[in-house]
């Protein structure tokens, strides 16, 4: 799996996550700053395992 930096349309930098099978998992919005997307991996990398989970489909459940 890797981070893949790469630039849309209006020209901001943004971030995909990528699998093994070269799929998307997901991307990022686009950011001012290649800093600015550069950090949002590093905190992606480092709190996405501690990330909640929430089925906003079932909020009454909460």
């Amino acid at each position: 799996m890797r981070f893949e930096i790469d630039f849309n349309s209006k020209g901001e930098p943004y971030f995909r996550f990528v699998a093994n099978n070269n799929k998307t998992l997901f991307h990022s919005q686009g950011y001012d700053d290649i800093r600015d997307c550069k950090h949002a991996i590093e905190l992606t990398k480092q709190y996405a395992a501690q990330a909640e989970v929430v089925d906003v489909r079932h909020k009454s459940l909460y």
